[in-house]
């Protein structure tokens, strides 16, 4: 087995297979990223503070392990708080105040939302109890 004048360069352990390699060529300048964010925006990466304008929507719910096999009274059913932001972003939390999940949810409208309203929320389905103000919540 011949070995080739541009493979000479490896270490004899390293095997080659017959394929040939071309000399490696480093590049003569290396150009910045480019990037189509303005300089202004990079600035601010971090998280952003919550606006006024932001409309929050908090209400008492009943949550379970969504199963369409069981019947609604064979369920065990725990206590928590639904967050909805604008833009569809729901946080549930449990009683403690402890995160249990975090989605989107698209389709549901907050303000027309009342008692006995159902919530499927990724693999969690809710039932709504009362709405309930930010204050009460935090």
């Amino acid at each position: 087995m011949s070995i080739s004048s541009e493979n000479q360069a490896l270490p004899a352990s390293v095997p080659t297979l017959g394929l040939k390699r071309k000399a490696f060529k480093a590049p003569l300048a290396v150009r910045p990223a480019v990037s189509n964010i303005p300089p202004a925006a990079r600035e601010d990466a971090g998280p952003k503070p919550v606006s006024a304008s932001e409309e929050h929507y908090y209400f008492n719910v009943l949550y379970t392990k969504h199963n369409p096999g069981k019947l609604r009274k064979n369920k065990s059913w725990a206590d928590g708080v639904l967050e909805m932001r604008a833009g569809g972003r729901t946080t549930l939390f449990d009683t403690s105040g402890k995160s249990v999940t975090q989605t989107v949810a698209r389709g549901y409208d907050p303000p027309s939302m009342g008692e006995g309203s159902s919530v499927l929320l990724g693999g969690w389905e809710l039932e709504v109890q009362n709405r309930m103000e930010a204050a009460e919540f935090r």
